[in-house]
């Protein structure tokens, strides 16, 4: 297959730790109508199930991906020709367009389709072809094998501990903490949330803490808060949420803590894409933690 794994150009430079980079699995024309789509896995994912597609054009050396106008022909399309790879099976619906002449990809919007993990594996191993090493990258290999060999026992004997010790290095949990700053005009307040949703290894919800922060901009305010008890007027979460409240008469803050499991009495998202799109509808920050 004509795949290739391509550099993206970055229009808004970013310092990173790593190149940003798609494995690009087949650029193809669809023959009845004549336009070109791209599928392609993009490194930058948090996840490893994700396979995006979108439509594309050349531009001299650059491939440029946008937003598909009819989402669902097209995902029929992307898996009809997935399909086809992993099966093996020549269609005379598609045209794969060489990519030779290609050395990087500019993003402008893409579509996304969820997939099993062997599946972006096993395009990857059938549609892009393992970069030959030249002699000079084999004389590296080689010295660099020579060097490792010289830490084999130590190495060997800091496996062991780690193989034995494994469940107390294996990450259990991931952070996705949103937040987001407002000003209640109605109770002379400026607002802060915090909340921090933690995610298991398969990417469901299982527990939030949730901080909001009142900062009164006078002492008025803040004593009729807490004279009328508003901070009662906040829902939980859920039933069996565990609520705390802090006053700070000093400085007019007052502070509402919810802790929440989603075991029992839990009704909303939990998978992490509709948590993250919920979060975003409701124009928080977020940003993933270990």
């Amino acid at each position: 297959m004509k795949g290739k794994t391509l550099r993206v150009i970055e229009l808004e430079k970013k310092i990173e730790e790593k190149e940003h980079m798609l494995d690009v699995y087949a650029v193809f024309k669809d023959l009845k109508y004549g336009n070109v789509y791209t599928i392609y896995k993009d490194n930058n994912d948090i996840t490893s199930d994700v396979l995006h597609y979108a439509s594309s054009h050349f531009k001299q050396s650059t491939l440029v991906v946008l937003d598909v106008k009819e989402k669902g022909k097209v995902e029929e399309l992307v898996k009809e020709l997935v399909w086809n790879i992993l099966n093996n099976v020549n269609s005379n619906d598609f045209e794969m367009l060489d990519l030779k002449d290609i050395d990087r990809v500019e993003i402008i919007g893409s579509n996304t389709l969820k997939v099993k993990d062997e599946v972006l594996s096993t395009l990857k191993k059938l549609c892009i072809p393992k970069v030959k090493q030249t002699n000079d990258e084999q004389k590296a290999k080689s010295s660099a094998w020579i060097l490792a060999l010289g830490f084999t026992i130590a190495i060997g004997i800091a496996s062991y501990f780690v193989i034995t010790h494994k469940e107390e290095f294996k990450p259990e949990t991931f952070n996705l903490i949103c937040t987001k700053e407002y000003e209640d005009d109605e109770l002379n307040a400026k607002v802060d949330y915090n909340d921090t949703l933690i995610f298991n290894t398969n990417y469901e919800l299982v527990e939030r803490n949730i901080i909001m922060l009142y900062t009164f901009n006078s002492t008025d305010s803040y004593n009729e808060y807490k004279r009328l008890g508003l901070y009662y007027k906040i829902n939980p979460v859920s039933s069996s949420s565990k609520m705390e409240y802090i006053d700070d008469d000093i400085n007019n803050i007052f502070t509402i803590k919810e802790s929440v499991t989603t075991e029992k009495e839990y009704f909303e998202a939990t998978e992490y894409s509709e948590v993250v799109d919920r979060m975003n509808f409701n124009n928080y920050k977020c940003v993933v933690s270990e």
